[in-house]
């Protein structure tokens, strides 16, 4: 009786110890290298049972090293195999015995149905530096006949130390096959750690879904040093029968690695202990350190499975002083076929000394949370370094992965190549699907200040249409930046560029007058979405600014801008000498080229003497749309000094480019795309004599019957002078209309010594209050008396006068006609 209590004590202490619930769907080691030796060591249980070793595999962790070791039990037999009686038993080839524990979802197998197998995991906490060559397996039956009560039914060991797989493994999932494999490694570092970049491959062999939340992988050393890795990316994880996934995993490693084979190895986490029971290994062979990426060279990276191409845009640097600005562009091109999440990247520049300087990031979209695949994508970086610093034995260290508590790793390194493209004035340069032309850099006069204008035109090179370029820039005098600010002008009304289309806009800045050039740079800048930094991409040199174009008084000056189309022709101009100062006065025909109604580009311009005196000129300004092949008159005058030298004058026009400010009094007219006519006084219009077709301002004129008199009421009293005439008044039909507010003056000038002058205005067109107006018509009779009650004690005869006539324009008077006649005489 007391036998039997015995043996039953010890079955139930036996069936506790090996026969804990285990979770099937737990990772299990099937067919690995390392168990080559000992496949073939099969123990029968019994004449129809065996069991074998499948797998062991050691970990090193906080609560000590664990051995978990797999067995496979078959049973070829036609009755349930009940597992009460067996036992195993770990012990070191010194005989030291270790506990032996089943793994908490194996731990409710307590039979093997006929014609199956199950596998039961077990583990132990063993020596610190055990290796598995250093265990041996026994397989115990309980047997009361015996005097120990067992009965060694076989051992199995390791021969030699197993060699892990530098492949793969494999892993099951209760009862879904895995296929593991390390497809591709990469190693970096920094001044403290090397980071190992796994792409890490499974494939689900099964027929079931394998949920990966419970699998974790570490690195282990031959001294059994252990490094996690960060599993974030397997949370909630399934893998879903026949399907195959990559992933990629970082692991920070002391620097004394690099250069190191290491294990990578697979465990299950237990639930209530925190265990994890390394499942199976495979050595990782010694990496060389990829961290460096030579200039202008691609360099290849993973990001959650998915193959990233990485590129570094030549860096462009601006030096102020003991201060440089450094700005370059990131691309990341996804090769891969999925999408990713965008990485949350770090750049710094650091120095061959080791010193290391932040960079400020800029996304080109900052909303775009995937990189989508076949897409390039570009981050834009910016920062200030000391000027002393060689930047061509610097590197661009890029590092992801970074999180609250982490500082992520190092992706890659990268060496600079610096952008130092430079070109003449007039040259152009490919960037991209571009072709950016800097047509002039022109120097222009204004009231106050000059300004220097830059004119670009860009080309889109692509067989398809493009957005416009952020372009801006600054200039340079004499190697110096100029303070002052530089401003953008878009000359063309489009959102993007036609293939082979073309695109204008100018760049000005303002210059004191008094300023010496004897070199010139243009310092062309894109500017970075999203960020008020630009990096640089071109520098244009000259030792002086553009000259401007000189051309016939004949010559159509073009306006070739969308959306603004237009040509406009010189047909008058001239200088009429006043008594105290001087007008010039010239006429300019304004022809609408686009294909629908719009408002032309307004005109700009000055005259500039020989001895370089300028005089801003007035144009009538255009606020009104003219219809498609339309005209308009405009005209322009300026008030000009005696000591102006007009026996020879440059006129310089432009289209007219209105500076934007809150005040209105600091607001500047800058012209843009300049030509320039040379006059002299011999091109002055002559002044007809007589008053046939008298042509001005659009008008055609003819006066008839001409008469001045004293106009007298009553018998005896003199109001003043009459004149009566009669007139035709034509408007040249081919233009839509006459800019400005034109008048015209009648002006009676007596040819006795005494020069008695006496003046009349009328307004053409629509008069102001005040105004009379002299209305177009056909053959009209008009009169007018010029009022002066003592204008008989001013007349010395009444033999000849001269009649003068002027087109009144703002504060030009230009005489256009004039006659001598007689008194009273009608002619």
């Amino acid at each position: 009786m007391k036998s039997k209590l015995v043996k039953a004590g010890i079955v139930v202490a036996t069936s506790a110890l090996l026969l804990q619930p285990g979770i099937i769907l737990q990772g299990q080691s099937i067919v690995h290298a390392n168990s080559i030796s000992v496949s073939k060591q099969v123990i029968n249980l019994n004449s129809s049972s065996t069991i074998s070793l499948q797998n062991a595999q050691l970990l090193t962790q906080d609560q000590g090293r664990v051995i978990a070791y797999s067995f496979v039990i078959t049973n070829n037999g036609n009755k349930e195999l009940s597992l009460s009686d067996f036992w195993v038993r770990l012990s070191s080839n010194s005989n030291k015995s270790f506990s032996t524990k089943i793994s908490e979802q194996d731990k409710n197998i307590k039979a093997v149905a006929p014609k199956t197998s199950k596998i039961i995991t077990y583990y132990s906490f063993v020596d610190e530096k055990a290796k598995l060559s250093d265990f041996k397996f026994e397989i115990i039956q309980w047997d009361f006949s015996v005097a120990s009560y067992e009965r060694k039914l076989g051992t199995i060991s390791y021969s030699k130390e197993p060699t892990a797989d530098s492949s793969n493994a494999n892993i099951r999932f209760g009862n879904v096959n895995l296929s593991t494999s390390a497809v591709q490694y990469s190693l970096t570092q920094d001044s403290n750690n090397a980071y190992l970049q796994i792409n890490y491959k499974m494939d689900n062999k099964g027929n079931n879904v394998a949920d990966l939340s419970n699998l974790s992988l570490f690195l282990q050393t031959d001294t059994n040093s252990v490094y996690p890795i960060d599993m974030t990316q397997f949370t909630g994880q399934v893998l879903q029968a026949k399907q195959q996934k990559l992933f990629t995993f970082y692991v920070t490693i002391p620097k004394s690695l690099v250069g190191k084979s290491v294990n990578l190895v697979s465990a299950i986490k237990e639930p209530s202990s925190g265990l994890f029971l390394p499942t199976a290994s495979f050595k990782i062979p010694a990496i060389k350190d990829t961290t460096l990426t030579q200039a202008s060279k691609t360099k290849v990276v993973y990001m959650a499975g998915e193959k990233i191409n990485t590129f570094l845009d030549a860096a462009s640097i601006e030096r102020e002083g003991n201060e440089s600005k450094i700005s370059f562009s990131y691309a990341v091109r996804n090769v891969g076929k999925v999408a990713v999440d965008y990485p949350n990247l770090l750049f710094s520049l650091q120095t061959e000394n080791g010193v290391m300087y932040p960079l400020s990031v800029n996304k080109t979209d900052s909303e775009k949370t995937k990189l989508l695949p076949q897409l390039r994508e570009v981050v834009n970086i910016s920062g200030s370094i000391p000027s002393s610093i060689d930047v061509s034995k610097a590197k661009l260290v890029v590092r992801a992965g970074l999180a609250e508590k982490s500082e992520g790793y190092v992706l890659g390194a990268y060496l600079f190549k610096t952008s130092q493209q430079a070109g003449a004035i007039g040259s152009s340069f490919k960037y991209g699907d571009y072709s950016i032309k800097l047509n002039s850099i022109q120097r222009m006069a204004t009231t106050g200040d000059d300004f220097l204008v830059a004119d670009f035109e860009i080309t889109n090179s692509a067989g398809i249409s493009k957005s416009v370029p952020n372009l801006e820039g600054y200039f340079m005098i004499n190697g110096v930046k100029l303070n002052a600010e530089s401003r953008k002008l878009n000359l063309d009304e489009q959102v993007s560029i036609a293939p082979k289309g073309t695109y204008d806009f100018a760049v000005y800045s303002e210059i004191p007058y008094t300023s010496k050039i004897d070199n010139i740079t243009f310092v062309l800048t894109e500017k970075i979405s999203g960020s008020d930094t630009s990096k640089v991409i071109y520098r244009y040199t000259g030792n002086s600014t553009s000259e401007i174009q000189s051309v016939a008084k004949n010559f159509e000056y073009i306006i070739d801008n969308t959306g603004r189309k237009a040509e406009a022709k010189l047909i008058r101009s001239q200088i009429y000498n006043g008594e105290k100062e001087n007008y010039f006065y010239s006429e300019f025909e304004l022809k609408n080229k686009e294909a629908r109604s719009s408002v032309p580009t307004n005109l700009n311009g000055y005259l500039k003497d020989d001895k370089g005196l300028v005089i801003p000129v007035s144009f009538t300004q255009i606020n009104q749309k003219i219809d498609p092949d339309g005209k308009v008159l405009i005209s322009a005058w300026a008030k000009v000094k005696k000591d102006f030298e007009g026996s020879r004058f440059e006129f310089v026009i432009g289209q007219n480019i209105v500076e934007s400010s809150d005040s209105e009094a600091q607001k500047n007219s800058i012209i843009i795309k300049p030509v320039k006519y040379q006059l002299t006084n011999s091109d002055n219009t002559s002044v007809q004599e007589g008053f046939k077709n008298i042509k001005f301002a659009g008008y055609d004129l003819t006066l008839d019957r001409v008469q001045a008199m004293l106009d007298v009421s009553g018998l005896y009293t003199v109001n003043g002078l009459k004149l009566n005439f009669d007139y035709t008044l034509s408007k040249d039909a081919s233009y839509d209309y006459i800019a400005g507010n034109h008048n015209i003056m009648f002006e009676f000038v007596n040819q006795s010594n005494d020069k008695t002058t006496y003046t009349k205005q009328f307004s053409l067109g629509k008069p102001k209050e005040g105004e009379k107006e002299f209305a177009e018509a056909i053959n009209r009779s008009f009169s007018f008396v010029m009022e002066d009650s003592e204008i008989q004690t001013k007349l010395n005869g009444y033999d000849n006068y001269v009649l003068n006539i002027y087109d009144v324009f703002e504060d030009a008077k230009i005489l256009v006609a004039t006659k001598e006649l007689k008194w009273f005489q009608i002619d």
